[in-house]
């Protein structure tokens, strides 16, 4: 029938809305205030606009329950255009906030600066990510200084916000040493750039 949602369509969306108040709880125990998503990833135009409706959704559900939806992108999000980036910029709303990882800007051929400007109030935080090289077929994941991200602009840029809290995050995927000395070689970094 015309305009009747198909049984197995509503059964979908009622469990997905289950699953976000389940970890909606899980973030409340926990006295969070944001929670972090990514991974838009579309065969087409219809799957891409009926993932950020389910996005949008789910942002809105979140500001109910006083946490802030942020997402976090890779460099997938600019491929074919920029289609997911630009829909993910234009078509949210506005209760989604970002947490862009520069190091995936960077590896999408994207000006990391001006990404971050682009959406410069709905930043909450940033994940400082490094790249030994800008191919972007390469995944050379190192610590943070060691590669080729502009992180001097982009610490500019995070001190330049006129606001209270920013978060900025070291994220790195893999590190041939042990992990301590990469959690310091990436914290003495943050601190020599972002002082």
């Amino acid at each position: 029938m015309p305009g009747r949602v198909p049984r197995r369509r509503a059964d979908q969306a009622d469990s997905e809305r289950k699953q976000v108040d389940a970890i909606l709880d899980g973030v409340a125990a926990l006295g969070a205030k944001y929670l972090l998503y990514s991974g838009v990833k579309y065969q087409d135009d219809a799957q891409l606009a009926a993932d950020i409706e389910t996005l949008n959704a789910i942002a809105r559900s979140c500001a109910k329950r006083g946490v802030r939806l942020l997402y976090h992108n890779h460099d997938f999000e600019f491929a074919g255009e920029r289609r997911a980036w630009q829909a993910l910029t234009n078509d949210t709303v506005p209760e989604l906030g970002f947490c862009p990882d520069v190091g995936w800007l960077h590896k999408g051929g994207q000006d990391c600066v001006a990404i971050l400007e682009s959406i410069r109030d709905r930043v909450i935080a940033v994940h400082f990510k490094e790249f030994r090289t800008a191919e972007p077929a390469e995944r050379d994941f190192c610590c943070l200084g060691d590669g080729c991200v502009p992180f001097k602009a982009i610490a500019d840029w995070v001190k330049g916000l006129d606001r209270d809290e920013i978060w900025v995050i070291a994220e790195q995927d893999r590190h041939d040493g042990p992990p301590a000395e990469a959690a310091k070689k990436n914290a003495d970094f943050l601190r020599g750039v972002l002082q």
